[in-house]
This record gives C-alpha cells, structure tokens and sequence, in this order.
C-alpha cells in the first residue's frame, strides 16, 4: 500500500506512515470515514489527489449528521505511484478541514 519511496514534507518516511496509522487504528475502536474526492489527475504513472475527509467513531451516512458527531476532519493531499501494475502511496501531507468545508460542497 506504501511505497519504499514514501517521503513527506515533515520527513516522514514508509515506516513513519505505518506508525501514525497503526497508532489511530489501536486507539479508536470503530473507526468511520465520510469521504468526497476534489480533484485527481493522473499522468505518467502518477495520480495527485485532493480529498476531504471526515473521520468519526459512529457511521456517518452524509454530511449532514456531522455537526451532531466529533468527527476528526482533514484535508488529505495525496500522491500514488505506479510501482509493478500497483498503486502505491507516494506521498501525503494533511491539514485541518472545517465543517463549513462538507457543508458547503
């Protein structure tokens, strides 16, 4: 699901990535994810994509029952590659969403 290659901007790397996500998943026992995608574009082996993401304990069937749930919202920057007819990630960068940012869309 990594590349080898993975590498962010904070300096992260694969290692890095399969902590952070092996950490959230050991600490949150049901784990929910609202999901729209802004934007791809795909050349050469590549695909760069935007995606808004809200994150929560309990199922979140749309936008409209966030403001009723803590959910953890994020911007997710992403980069797959194409290693051996694979999509791996490549690189990842996010940033606090809002909720204006569901609503709005």
């Amino acid at each position: 699901m990594i590349s080898e290659r993975y590498h962010d901007e904070q300096g992260r790397r694969k290692q890095d990535i399969n902590a952070i996500a092996a950490a959230y998943v050991f600490r949150n026992k049901n784990i929910h994810i609202l999901s729209r995608m802004k934007s791809a574009i795909k050349n050469d082996g590549l695909i760069e994509t935007t995606i808004l993401a809200a994150i929560a304990a309990s199922p979140i069937s749309d936008s409209s029952m966030l403001p009723d749930l803590n959910a953890d919202m994020y911007w997710f920057d992403v980069s797959l590659v194409e290693e051996k007819d694979e999509w791996l990630l490549l690189t990842l960068s996010w940033r606090q969403a809002l909720l204006e940012d569901f609503l709005d869309r």
